[in-house]
């Protein structure tokens, strides 16, 4: 399957992963690749667009400067898989710090 922006544009719920722990939170990515967020005491903004090669997408992520993030005022970046209604993405930071977000449309 050839990833379209198509297949990322909408409102992701789910759980978020980090070394601190799991938080609920939700993805929303429009139809220019736009993404904004929040768990439950942090907010991120950033980017996902499909990879020039291979069935997967390029995420980034700014998280706010929230005492509530895991990893605050600090950017990250990786890769996100789709299936059907389904994403995964997997983001490392500057510090080789690791965020997953699984999520369902």
């Amino acid at each position: 399957m050839t990833p379209t922006q198509a297949a990322v544009t909408g409102t992701f719920r789910g759980v978020s992963l980090t070394n601190l722990g799991s938080d609920s939170a939700t993805l929303t990515a429009d139809a220019n690749g736009v993404i904004t967020g929040s768990g439950t005491n942090c907010t991120f903004t950033g980017t996902i667009k499909p990879h020039a090669t291979g069935n997967v997408y390029d995420v980034t992520a700014q998280f706010a400067a929230s005492s509530g993030c895991a990893y605050p005022n600090t950017s990250a970046s990786g890769i996100g898989l789709v299936s059907g209604n389904g994403i995964r993405a997997l983001l490392q930071t500057p510090t080789n710090a690791g965020v997953l977000f699984i999520g369902s449309k």
